[in-house]
């Protein structure tokens, strides 16, 4: 009995060790959550600040306010580098534990800044995450204007179409595949010179606020918005025709 009594001591040690490195674990873990979850509070506090300081400007400002105001751009710009950095290093470490909306934040903090490549990639990911259907059509509006930013058209029709499908059927996300189509437009409009698919969209819209019953809003000012499309679709091809004359 004797000699089992070390034994028996041993275990409880070796237990207690390894509970204390689970416990520890598990703390660390939530640490870096709440870190994560703070700095892209931080994030959205930025963007706000942002939203404020372009509210507030004026175009006739006098030129030292311009210059103040492009300094604390700088500065600001900084901060949401440094800020984005340390979420995605965060949002590295808790791995599976880290949600949607945190890389669509971190998508977005980078897309702001230029890293499109970065964008990207944690759009990718957010996309690879469970989400409700609101947030995932938010994801692929925001990714699919990415990718035609970057110049992968075909990769940003067939993320816009996902956006437009997953919601189609359901009559209370016909909104949301209104603003997948709305964003889908626009997208055509500043990054693609031909606008191929531009009236497609425009008839799929109209479709989709004919057919739909629970817009919030007067039918009126959706069909607005349809006409304003069209007339700034007209305006480029009328554009791209003046140049064609010109180079001739």
């Amino acid at each position: 009995m004797k000699d089992y009594i070390p034994l028996i001591f041993s275990l409880i040690a070796v237990a207690i060790s390894l509970a204390s490195t689970v416990f520890d674990r598990i703390k660390h873990r939530r640490s870096n959550r709440k870190e994560l979850t703070d700095t892209l509070e931080k994030l959205l506090n930025l963007d706000l600040t942002f939203a404020n300081s372009a509210f507030n400007w004026q175009e006739n400002t006098n030129p030292e306010e311009a210059k103040k105001k492009q300094e604390i751009d700088i500065v600001l710009n900084h901060q949401r580098t440094y800020l984005v950095n340390h979420a995605e290093y965060l949002s590295n470490l808790l791995k599976d534990n880290a949600i949607s909306n945190d890389y669509r934040i971190i998508a977005f903090a980078y897309s702001k800044i230029g890293d499109l490549d970065k964008a990207k990639g944690n759009f990718e990911k957010a996309l690879s995450r469970p989400a409700s259907m609101n947030a995932k059509q938010m994801t692929m509006r925001a990714f699919g204007r990415l990718l035609y930013r970057m110049g992968e058209f075909q990769n940003g029709i067939q993320i816009f179409n996902k956006a437009v499908e997953i919601s189609t059927p359901h009559e209370r996300y016909k909104r949301d595949t209104y603003l997948s189509l709305v964003q889908w437009a626009a997208a055509e409009l500043d990054y693609s010179q031909e606008c191929e698919n531009f009236r497609d969209i425009l008839l799929k819209m109209e479709e989709v606020i004919k057919t739909t019953k629970n817009f919030t809003e007067d039918k009126t000012i959706q069909f607005r918005k349809l006409a304003d499309l069209n007339n700034l679709y007209n305006k480029r091809i009328q554009l791209n025709q003046n140049a064609e004359n010109i180079s001739k």
